[in-house]
């Protein structure tokens, strides 16, 4: 139901948009090269909920080109990285084992963009994509009194979307900065992950019981031509 809504709202939006009355700098016509960085925070659904998920951060580069004053459409590579807590057993100071699992996510999408208002101001902006993204995992097991063990594995691609908006201001003819607050969504219902002991060296296999949503607040910066 949240992503249905979260649909309706995008859909909304882009009917108002369509709608506007756009006095721009002239964009039609010209491609951008962006890249962006900033902060992820899991929404505690689906992998988040595995061991406690917490963002760190999150990078993209992207790709576009402008088919009208207001409407742009790319191909962008992110990569946004989370971690958990340690979590585990207390015996004694000399008999102790804690399991840390760390997810990063990296994903090839592509999008389009719709740019509200004159392009020579401050300007808000919604965009949409969709692409495939690919988990990696990685398992720590401390075991006291110093030994960590680790191990790294990659998923499937799973397909995905994400929703946002933002705000773009034009410096130059050639350059522009935006902020931008997307919500990433995953389809992660019934994705298995084998998940190890690194101490025994014993696999164990796991079930997301849900879909996986994140945010991100991107600061970035674009290169017209």
């Amino acid at each position: 139901m949240k992503t249905k809504r979260m649909i309706w709202i995008w859909l909304g939006f882009l009917i108002i948009l369509m709608w506007q009355d756009i006095s721009a700098t002239e964009l039609k016509g010209k491609f951008a090269i962006s890249a962006k960085g900033g902060i992820c925070s899991s929404l505690g659904s689906g992998f988040g909920s595995e061991n406690s998920q917490e963002g760190r951060y999150g990078l993209g580069i992207s790709a576009e080109y402008f088919f009208l004053e207001a409407l742009s459409g790319g191909l962008t590579l992110a990569h946004n990285s989370f971690e958990g807590k340690w979590q585990g057993s207390y015996y004694d100071s000399w008999d102790k084992q804690l399991g840390y699992t760390g997810w990063s996510w990296t994903n090839v999408s592509i999008f389009t963009r719709f740019v509200m208002g004159p392009r020579s101001e401050a300007s808000p902006y919604f965009v949409a994509g969709m692409g495939l993204y690919f988990p990696r995992i990685t398992d720590k097991t401390f075991r006291a009194p110093d030994t960590v063990y680790t191990h790294t594995s990659y998923g499937k691609g799973q397909w995905g979307f994400h929703l946002g908006c933002g705000i773009q201001y034009l410096i130059t003819q050639k350059l522009l900065v935006f902020l931008e607050f997307p919500i990433t969504s995953i389809h992660t219902k019934g994705l298995k992950f084998h998940w190890m002991d690194l101490s025994h060296w014993i696999g164990q296999d796991h079930t997301i019981y849900d879909d996986s949503q994140w945010i991100n607040v991107f600061a970035g910066i674009s290169f017209l031509w």
